[in-house]
């Protein structure tokens, strides 16, 4: 589980040209369906690691806006006039293939504490901008020109079952020139059992 932003490029967020996001309401939770892993060394402290996860992103507007598509391009537009939106979500399941280089040791014969590092494909499906207002939810836009496959680069480390992750994309979210220029960031807490 962890907290999921939207930047306009690595060390650009908050800019004129971004979207406000509430990153303490932006969230993800996923699961890994599966792992498998392959030792490096004799020592056992390198090995790869690779999987199939499976989740969802949730990431929370301000500003009383939403992102629509209009003439094939998608961007974030205020409400109508005389709405509120209680809520405006952007929302996507996604299926994560990661593959990472792993370094591991045990400590006194306990843990073990763990670093790795890889890239992870991510197929996003179920797309869809939703807001809340005048006590009912509406699902204004689907599909929104997002990239139905994405890279990102995954960190990893922890010690015993308890871990942090942090992941980047490599470009952007939206197709190139049918929606702004966003990259999605996210930090969290991961339980390996």
């Amino acid at each position: 589980m962890g907290y999921t932003q939207l930047y306009d490029g690595f060390a650009n967020y908050n800019t004129p040209n971004s979207v406000d996001l509430n990153a303490l309401k932006s969230w993800e939770i996923g699961f890994t369906l599966f792992e498998v892993d392959a030792t490096l060394s004799r020592n056992k402290q390198w090995g790869i690691s690779g999987g199939l996860g499976w989740g969802y992103i949730s990431f929370r507007l301000d500003n009383n806006t939403a992102f629509r598509e209009i003439d094939g391009v998608t961007n974030n537009y205020p409400a109508p006039d005389g709405v509120y939106y209680n809520q405006s979500r952007l929302r996507y399941f996604y299926f994560r293939v990661p593959v990472a280089l792993e370094w591991q040791k045990r400590i006194n014969g306990r843990g073990p504490i763990f670093l790795s590092a890889g890239l992870e494909a991510e197929i996003r499906h179920g797309i869809h901008s939703k807001v809340k207002y005048d006590g009912h939810k509406e699902t204004i836009d689907k599909g929104l020109n997002v990239r139905p496959v994405g890279l990102n680069l995954l960190v990893q480390g922890g010690y015993s079952d308890i871990g942090v992750y942090m992941r980047y994309a490599t470009y952007g979210l939206f197709e190139k020139n049918k929606g702004p220029e966003l990259y999605p960031f996210s930090f969290g807490v991961c339980w390996y059992w």
